[in-house]
């Protein structure tokens, strides 16, 4: 699989459905429901653990990452991961329902706060890149405690996730159930009725510590579960866990280096300028009122592209994602339907949780996708037909 067409994939559904998380909501309005769950709050200074992600179709398992991860102080992490593909897996790559192949199945990565130095052995490279755009280079980064720390401690990330799913799903939380060895509270997040798209969310809750030992994610045909087989709350690690030798020998190759621009709000003008190439947006308000544009560029390996937000009168989200490119992306016909825009030759393409119309026209290639199913294909078709181009 592509990996721009994989991030489209995996990292809404692992990301916003999986651990349904917004940073900065409030998470003291489910704090008295919750507060009986467990006894302990534990601050995470450092943290050792071993866990596994599986995928699975049709109850088939696709795909599974096993990893090892160490947080040190200031900011310091270490993950080790290795990616096994099923023949399940291969099949759907035969099949054509995923293009591509699969760039390392094994990968180190180190920061020590500065900087993320991921390390290829099949390759035997080291990539070198700004900390402040590893999440984007590399997702798996996102993953594990690194992700539960944006929320401040295991407590707060677990009354965080119920209180912003309790608007979407209905929340059952049950007693004393027990999982690889640990006494959990278990919750049940069930879509309410008429919330298309949403995934049923599961998760299970160390009731000493607030460590989610297990969470899993089921939408459609779909299945994603992490769990950690092993995890220790601050003991002590080796500061030599954080530094990686380089040999003098030894191929790198370095991300962003002097990279100025990341991830900034701009206008549309600026977004021209910027991008170098045409963009489409929707000039009528009564359509679609714009939230905000964002000029993003994560690494001269990788694309530019400006992403503008918008919402319908309904207050529906969705996004236009503009980038430089003269031809749809071969790689990303994902059971793709082919479709017009206007006289333009357009592919739909539908993989819950997300709608996607991606055309290309004067140098540009435009992707208007949804992120949840309240917008109707006929809907976003619509929105597509009400594009206009600014050079």
């Amino acid at each position: 699989m592509s990996k721009r067409a994989w991030n489209y994939i995996l990292y809404f559904f692992l990301v916003s459905n999986l651990l349904g998380i917004t940073s900065g909501c409030s998470f003291f309005a489910s704090e008295g429901v919750a507060e009986a769950m467990v006894q302990g709050d534990e601050t995470i200074n450092t943290f050792y653990g071993e866990a596994e992600i599986n995928q699975y179709q049709d109850g088939e398992l696709l795909s599974k990452t096993n990893y090892k991860e160490w947080k040190g102080d200031k900011n310091k992490y270490r993950i080790e991961y290795k990616f096994t593909i099923t023949d399940a897996y291969k099949e759907a790559v035969d099949n054509g329902l995923i293009k591509g192949e699969i760039e390392a199945d094994e990968e180190i990565d180190v920061t020590n706060g500065d900087q993320l130095i991921a390390y290829v052995p099949a390759k035997d490279i080291y990539y070198i890149k700004p900390v402040s755009l590893a999440d984007e280079v590399n997702p798996t980064v996102c993953q594990g405690i690194n992700q539960v720390l944006r929320s401040g401690s295991l407590k707060e990330y677990a009354l965080e996730f119920i209180n912003e799913v309790s608007s979407s799903h209905d929340v059952t939380i049950k007693d004393n159930v027990k999982i690889g060895g640990y006494t959990t509270q278990y919750v049940l997040a069930v879509p309410k009725q008429g919330k298309l798209g949403e995934a049923t969310v599961e998760l299970w809750i160390d009731q000493d510590s607030w460590m989610v030992i297990k969470s899993k994610s089921t939408i459609g045909n779909l299945i994603v579960e992490q769990e950690y087989k092993d995890f220790t709350l601050n003991p002590r690690i080796d500061k030599e866990k954080f530094i990686m030798d380089i040999p003098k020998d030894a191929k790198v190759v370095h991300l962003d280096e002097n990279l100025d621009i990341v991830n900034q709000e701009v206008s549309l003008k600026e977004a021209v300028d910027w991008l170098k190439v045409p963009i489409f947006y929707i000039p009528d308000e009564k359509v679609a009122k714009m939230k905000e544009a964002r000029y993003i560029e994560t690494s001269n390996q990788i694309y530019a592209r400006v992403e503008i937000t918008y919402l319908t009168p309904e207050g529906e989200e969705f996004i236009v994602q503009n980038m430089p490119s003269s031809k749809l992306q071969e790689s990303f016909e994902l059971n793709c339907e082919k479709i017009k825009i206007g006289d333009v030759e357009a592919i739909f393409v539908e993989q819950a949780p997300l709608k996607i119309i991606e055309f290309a026209k004067e140098g540009t290639l435009c992707d208007l996708y949804v992120k949840n199913g309240e917008i109707s294909k006929e809907e976003l078709v619509k929105l597509a037909e009400a594009l206009e181009i600014k050079k």
